[in-house]
């Protein structure tokens, strides 16, 4: 069976604290039977699960009436609460349960979450933090939806040394224990503190995220579109100055028929008289701007003019003499 310790030896302050111990961490995956886990100086300390109220005393209390005006589960959590913020626990994590499927485990998930307001509203240097169940089980299986075996089944499986699967949903430990699914699911927020600790994995919830995702993809777009903006005006540039190459190296030809030749290819023409000249080769800066600014350099060419036609005889007539009209 899985061991179910008492609140009063669920304590881990018995607990041998390693070198350079500092605050505590109390981690909980609240329920009837909760499991729970405490970690110092980046160590696991303890686990385990305690069993917040019997069936016996469950049903005294239905019968009675007092389910419905002081559950005795909360008193027990805020009692287990009390003794570990006296051990030295500044920090408390524990599961965001965010959806229910009936009204009374609904109830009963909210007022084990009221013991842990109380107690920081009596405890104000103590830090509370929540993780949504989706994210933990993604964290420890990269699947949001897994059941509990597959948690305890990805725990053995990360952890060969200290766990071993037994049988479905149950794992032992290296001391011989039995960890039931509320101390795997325990384990896996202890794992995920430390990771946080490390700066891994951060607990933000849901909306948290997606706020902070939403930003991230508005920066990227923006980003995108300054640098296709900068891309677009570097090619601007890059062809401005390549005209203007052009044109100073059609300059430098000099003219032709009185008028200066237009490129063509890699060919100056007369307009005129169609007479062609080759041009050389024109280096212009990149529309990336890493390279350094080649201006276009033209090999002397001596100017050339359309050749003069030959000239042509033209055959002289004798002159004659007006004769007098009659």
């Amino acid at each position: 069976m899985t061991a179910i310790t008492s609140i009063d030896s669920a304590n881990c302050g018995d607990t041998v604290r390693p070198q350079g111990f500092h605050n505590k961490t109390l981690v909980l995956d609240l329920g009837t039977d909760t499991g729970w886990a405490c970690l110092a100086g980046g160590q696991l300390l303890k686990s385990g699960t305690i069993q917040l109220a019997t069936d016996d005393e469950l049903e005294v209390q239905r019968r009675e009436g007092k389910e419905r005006t002081l559950d005795v589960r909360f008193v027990r959590l805020y009692q287990f609460l009390n003794q570990h913020l006296a051990d030295g626990v500044t920090r408390v994590v524990f599961e965001d349960v965010e959806f229910a499927s009936t009204r009374m485990q609904s109830q009963l998930w909210a007022s084990l979450r009221s013991a842990i307001w109380a107690a920081a509203l009596l405890h104000p240097q103590l830090n509370v933090c929540v993780l949504p169940v989706a994210t933990l089980k993604h964290f420890a299986t990269g699947n949001g939806h897994v059941r509990k075996p597959q948690m305890a089944e990805a725990l053995a499986v990360r952890q060969p040394q200290d766990y071993t699967l037994v049988n479905e949903g149950k794992l032992q430990k290296s001391d011989g224990n039995l960890a039931d699914h509320n101390e795997v699911d325990a384990l896996w927020l202890a794992y995920f503190t430390l990771a946080v600790d490390r700066g891994e994995q951060s607990f933000l919830g849901v909306h948290e995220r997606k706020k902070i995702e939403a930003a991230e993809r508005r920066e990227q777009k923006a980003r995108r579109r300054e640098k296709a903006k900068q891309k677009k005006a570097a090619e601007i540039a890059h062809q401005k100055a390549k005209k203007q190459a052009v044109r100073s190296l059609l300059k430098s030809l000099g003219p032709c028929c009185g008028v200066f030749r237009r490129q063509e290819r890699n060919l100056a023409v007369c307009p005129k008289c169609g007479r062609r000249v080759a041009l050389p080769k024109i280096r212009v800066p990149s529309a990336a701007g890493d390279q350094e600014s080649v201006h276009p350099v033209s090999t002397p060419v001596p100017q050339q003019r359309c050749p003069s036609p030959p000239p042509v005889d033209v055959p002289q007539l004798p002159h004659q003499e007006p004769q007098p009209s009659h």
